[in-house]
Order: C-alpha cells, then structure tokens, then sequence
C-alpha cells in the first residue's frame, strides 16, 4: 500500500500559521482543525520566524 505525499500551497502555509498566531488556541488543536500533523505546522511556525538568508 503506498501513501501519497500532500502538498500545501504557499498561501495555505501562511494562514494557517496566521491562524495559529491569531486564535490564541493550542497549536495541536489548530493544526487538528487544519487537518495536519502539529509537527508540520510548528515547522511551518518556525519557518516564518527565521532570519532572511537561513
């Protein structure tokens, strides 16, 4: 059985990361909502917080 990798646009990336950042709520029951793995989305936090170049 194989699985097929999902693919985010840019723009999904950044509102659910904006959603994140806005609600106040936890991230595993944003990225529940958002239906993804928490890990993906704390990813996707820290992504947006590196400094240009990195």
């Amino acid at each position: 059985m194989t699985t097929t990798r999902r693919e985010f646009t840019e723009e999904f990336k950044r509102e659910a990361v904006l959603l994140l950042e806005s609600s106040g709520r936890p991230l595993m029951q944003v990225a529940k909502e958002v239906g993804m793995q928490p890990s993906m989305l704390r990813n996707w936090r820290a992504r947006g917080r590196a400094p240009a170049g990195s």
